[in-house]
């Protein structure tokens, strides 16, 4: 794999946990920033995270998101891409199901951030290295 799509691919799986977490965060309900034991998560790990309070929650995704960027740093080069894929893949599905069933804005969310995430992988596996005609 090309160092500087793989780069791109990386910081990309950091922006889809990123945007799961935020979601994580709004799809609270009003009473778990007073009583954390109200959270609403059905990710049973996660949900233990959130219940100890909104900081440990914070402190548990940026954690996660170290440690996701740093497993896939370590990873055999071919095998990367699986590895990447497998965390975007069920934070896209994270992030949706907060839109789809949540709060209700169907799946026509999911397919908008679908096709986002979509072109945002393809300019990512676009190569403009000195050999390439794109410019």
């Amino acid at each position: 794999m090309n160092e500087n799509i793989f780069k791109r691919l990386r910081w990309i799986m950091v922006g889809a946990i990123v945007i799961d977490a935020a979601n994580t965060f709004w799809g609270q309900p009003r009473t778990y920033w007073s009583d954390p034991s109200t959270a609403c998560e059905h990710n049973t790990f996660v949900r233990f995270f959130a219940r100890l309070g909104y900081l440990p929650f914070l402190l548990y995704w940026v954690v996660y998101a170290a440690a996701a960027f740093f497993i896939i740093s370590r990873v055999p080069r071919r095998f990367a891409p699986i590895a990447i894929f497998t965390f975007i893949l069920p934070h896209y599905f994270g992030a949706t199901s907060w839109w789809v069933y949540a709060w209700g804005y169907g799946q026509k969310a999911a397919t908008i951030y679908g096709f986002a995430l979509a072109v945002v992988l393809g300019m990512a596996l676009v190569s403009r290295g000195k050999g390439s005609n794109l410019q």
